[in-house]
């Protein structure tokens, strides 16, 4: 509760004008009663009808103030509320985007969504009525009570009783809401995580025919909503159904005590009406406080999914006293790296020892799984080594900040990830301050102009979600167009040709061999017809670097490049 509270921090003010006008606006509504007992006491038996219109007209301005008062208070209220909910929104997505790849690699997408929309749109709702209900309720409760046990203490006691033993059984149910809400949050995550890996594949899913059994694995994600959903929906039930029968409890007995102290000349009709007044001024806040605890427990639960994904802390992180990154040559070393993915015992990489001199081409084959995509992961700082280090001009990359590094670093990978938005932003995606000469100079150094300026819109054209207005080698020149727009001085080419037909492969390798010129590159290949005019070639197994050389001087050796060589070029003749 504490760190829910501290949302309204940066408040202060609108918390102050909520506060201040429920408090006014609770004193009225409970000073109302009071009037009504004198103006049926006194101004009523007196027969002057001038008394009863001026009272009568003092009554309805003080209704109008209440009006006012609780317009302010609703108002600004809700605009806190909105406010407190793009807050925490933006500071979860911010914390998430800054998570190592580490975290993302075991959550579902679609339990962020549902944390980042849903939930935090349930903590919305809360932020104001806590504090207006709190006030409100609590001086309307005990003023009402005073009012009650000064007009008759004896029916007063009984009419409490009675909402004791209501508030005790709330006290009970609050206990099984607080886990029946989180059980269907926790139920509604994980269908909008069915729901949105869904709807990305639907594609794949097609192609595959399996339609009816993702419908099925949805089907059983809803029903779990549903049944996690019918456990508070009896909960819910229960909780109104009982406030009806002690209200009526209570009526009962005001009716039946009241009648009789009134024979007993112990209360006048005047108070019991007014006493009748105040225990609807009492029993209403205990109906929004009821409603209070249902939407309590559901915010505070939505609350603790977002704090939990705010406690999650990254792996890699900046260093203190970490430099920027800048003026770099590119000599990059990787000196007795070891890596294991986080929760495995299995490691990828052991004793790696590599050196890429500046403006050199090195090239990293090898079979699948002996860890060539890792080496540009953790080049990148993607993951940080088990063991070891990678070192850039000298310095542990450690020691750099991460920005600073990535940008210094360009990745061009094989799956290629295009917003749903322009051509132009997607390619300045590294970059939003490029200008437009700047955005089409890439684009032609990666081939990729001839095919944008034949579309209607040009660079302002539409790619889709993921891309998919687009052919894969289209949406790998757009990826190749981000890098030369960056223009690093290292580079990373992770399977960076694999979706390009020969011809325009034999293209884009024309303009990466100039980029690449006095500029580190890295590439990690699985076609071999790609770098035969790398300056070194790197041969990479289980075990570690088994050979290394040019294309020319590992095909005289004949050996595993070589093999891997002519099972690949008798593959594709």
């Amino acid at each position: 509760m504490k760190r829910f509270l501290a949302c309204y921090g940066d408040y202060r003010r609108l918390l102050a004008v909520v506060l201040i006008g429920s408090v006014l606006s609770a004193v009225l509504e409970t000073l109302f009663p009071m009037v009504v007992r004198h103006i049926l006491d006194v101004v009523l038996p007196s027969g002057n009808l001038a008394d009863l219109f001026r009272y009568g007209l003092g009554l309805l301005g003080l209704y109008i103030v209440c009006l006012v008062l609780t317009f302010s208070v609703y108002a600004c209220g809700r605009n806190m509320g909105a406010h407190i909910e793009h807050d925490l929104r933006c500071h979860l997505f911010e914390h998430i985007e800054g998570l190592s790849f580490s975290f993302f690699d075991k959550v579902q997408t679609g339990q962020l969504v549902s944390t980042v929309i849903s939930d935090i749109s349930e903590i919305g709702g809360l932020v104001f009525q806590l504090p207006n209900l709190a006030m409100v309720c609590t001086i309307t409760m005990v003023g009402s009570a005073f009012f009650m046990f000064r007009l008759n203490w004896q029916l007063a006691s009984l009419v409490l009783l009675v909402l004791a033993l209501k508030t005790i059984d709330t006290i009970w149910l609050n206990r099984r809401m607080k886990r029946s809400f989180l059980a269907a949050r926790k139920e509604m995550g994980r269908l909008s995580a069915v729901c949105s890996e869904s709807f990305s594949a639907v594609r794949v899913i097609q192609a595959l025919g399996s339609e009816k059994h993702i419908f099925r694995h949805f089907e059983g994600a809803s029903f779990g909503v549903q049944r996690a959903q019918r456990r508070t929906n009896r909960l819910e039930a229960y909780l109104m159904s009982t406030v009806l029968f002690f209200t009526n409890v209570n009526n009962l007995v005001i009716i039946a005590a009241g009648s009789y102290f009134i024979i007993q000349g112990a209360m006048k009709v005047a108070d019991l009406v007014v006493f009748l007044m105040y225990l609807m001024l009492f029993i209403r806040p205990i109906m929004q406080l009821t409603m209070l605890t249902e939407q309590y427990q559901r915010s505070m639960a939505g609350f603790r999914r977002y704090a939990a994904l705010m406690d999650q802390k990254a792996d890699v992180v900046d260093r203190p006293g970490a430099v920027e990154a800048k003026a770099i040559e590119g000599r990059l070393e990787f000196r007795h790296v070891s890596f294991a993915y986080p929760g495995s015992d299995k490691a990828i990489l052991q004793d790696f020892n590599l050196t890429v001199e500046p403006g050199e081409t090195v090239a990293i084959v090898g079979a699948t799984g002996v860890g060539k995509s890792s080496i540009a992961s953790l080049t990148l700082r993607f993951y940080d080594v088990s063991a070891g280090s990678i070192v850039l001009d000298g310095r542990d990359i450690r020691d750099y900040t991460l920005a600073s590094l990535r940008q210094a670093v360009g990745i061009v990978q094989q799956d290629v990830f295009l917003f749903a938005c322009s051509i132009g932003d997607n390619i300045a995606l590294g970059d939003k301050q490029a200008l437009p000469q700047a955005i089409q100079e890439a684009a032609k150094k990666a081939d990729a102009a001839a095919f944008i300026e034949a579309l209607p819109e040009g660079y302002d054209s539409f790619v889709g979600e993921w891309g998919v207005l687009l052919s894969g080698g289209q949406k790998q020149r757009i990826a190749m167009a981000r890098i030369f727009l960056k223009n690093p001085p290292v580079l990373i080419l992770d399977e960076a040709t694999s979706s390009l037909d020969n011809e325009t492969e034999q293209r884009i390798q024309q303009a990466l061999t100039a980029l690449s010129e006095k500029r580190t590159t890295l590439i990690i290949a699985h076609r071999l017809a790609t770098i035969r005019k790398a300056d070194r070639i790197v041969v990479l197994t289980g075990q570690g670097i088994a050979e290394s050389g040019s294309h020319e001087d590992l095909m005289e050796q004949k050996g595993l490049y070589y093999d891997l060589y002519q099972a690949q070029f008798q593959s594709t003749s």
